[in-house]
């Protein structure tokens, strides 16, 4: 028995002796046959980074090989923080690049590779740099393409023209700690747009645009791209998505419970930004209809749509939809964009049909937009009796 435990130690000493941990990244360079051998000390691999890096229990022999990198790499087993100054968890097999937050941090593995430690060494000085970096520029961190900011949170980069057919990353300059891709979604105009930290899908507007303005908020990873589109508009109608010439014969209906389905269509402009006032939608439940000269599409979220934002909706839902946060008497601007099926909606004010009087048995009536009408013609009216106010069809 004391042989066996001997040679069992022995073993012990020498796994121990051959275990070894290779490093690549942007501080040790990205070749997997040229990858960095940390040392192992006092029962710990312990090295120092500032950057995106990969680690692995075995080095590639073949230049540009990964196989035999990514078979041994390790990965933290938890999610890291946004934001820390020391961070302990598990690690396990996996194959991605592992980024920290903004600094120089000291990295220690345990010799099993079962956990590693990040610790901060020196904190960030200034704010991070952040670049458009794409097609149209080379994937160069250029000047020009610089993204401003005053408070290393909200950055900006106005006045420039990007083509539909160019893709793009925000980055730092060396594709370090920032490295912002998307969900493979084209983003649309006005409508925030979530980015990911490492993502490799490249990002691409919906539509080219000139004059637009980039605003990117860090904390949130959120998106915006402002201004107007150039491209041709686009068919609303997502089983058919050919391009469409212009929008004559276009018409927007905002139709629902409150105006019993009955609405007469707002013309669409060239443009395909349409916008319908005074529309009384209050709690009702509601739907958009794009009639494009052939036939009506239909749009809902199929439940409640905040107002004050662009929502980009998708076509032919049979659910209807609500305004959040509406009362009975909320009146509504409506304005929809055919060229990405976005809606904006804002309320204008309420009704106050509730608290109008009028003489006892004695009925008055009102418009959607709650103004007075003496003689009511054939419509949609809110008709005012005893203190209790309905909504009524005159024909």
């Amino acid at each position: 028995m004391k042989k066996l435990y001997a040679c069992m130690a022995a073993l012990a000493v020498a796994s121990a002796a051959n275990a070894q941990l290779y490093l690549t990244g942007n501080d040790f360079g990205w070749e997997p046959s040229e990858a960095v051998e940390v040392a192992l000390e006092n029962g710990v691999y312990s090295f120092q980074v500032e950057n995106p890096f990969k680690m692995s229990t075995t080095k590639s022999t073949v230049a540009a090989d990964w196989n035999p990198f990514n078979a041994g790499a390790l990965f933290p087993a938890e999610t890291l923080p946004e934001s820390f100054t020391e961070f302990s968890c598990g690690l396990v097999n996996g194959d991605a690049n592992v980024t920290l937050p903004r600094g120089k941090w000291n990295v220690e593995v345990t010799s099993d590779y079962k956990n590693v430690t990040f610790t901060l060494l020196e904190a960030p000085e200034g704010f991070v740099d952040l670049y458009l970096r794409g097609d149209m520029n080379g994937w160069e961190a250029s000047e020009e393409w610089q993204f401003t900011t005053t408070d290393g949170e909200t950055y900006v980069l106005s006045g420039i023209t990007v083509d539909s057919k160019d893709t793009f990353k925000i980055a730092d300059d060396n594709w370090g700690t920032y490295n912002f891709g998307g969900s493979g979604e084209p983003i649309a105009l006005n409508i925030p747009y979530e980015l990911f930290n490492g993502g490799n899908t490249n990002l691409e507007l919906e539509e080219t645009g000139e004059n637009l303005t980039f605003t990117f908020v860090l904390s949130t990873r959120t998106l915006t791209v402002s201004g107007e589109g150039g491209d041709t508009p686009v068919d609303p109608d997502p089983v058919d998505p050919d391009p469409v010439e212009g929008f004559d014969g276009w018409y927007l209906n905002v139709l629902g419970n409150f105006n019993s389905w009955l609405f007469d269509g707002v013309a669409v402009p060239e443009d395909g930004i349409v916008t319908a006032t005074g529309v009384a939608i209050g709690t009702s439940e509601f739907k958009i209809k794009i009639w494009d000269g052939v036939a009506d599409n239909w749009f809902s979220t199929g439940g409640a749509i905040a107002t004050g934002e662009w929502v980009k909706i998708a076509g032919n839902n049979d659910a209807n939809m609500t305004v959040e946060g509406a009362t009975e008497s909320s009146v509504y601007t409506v304005t929809w964009n055919c060229n990405n099926n976005s809606v904006l909606i804002e309320e204008e004010h309420s009704t106050g049909v509730a608290a109008i009087e009028a003489a006892e048995g004695e009925a008055t009536y009102f418009n959607l937009q709650g103004a007075r009408v003496e003689n009511p013609a054939a419509g949609i009216y809110v008709k005012v009796l005893n203190g209790k106010a309905t909504k009524v069809v005159v024909k």
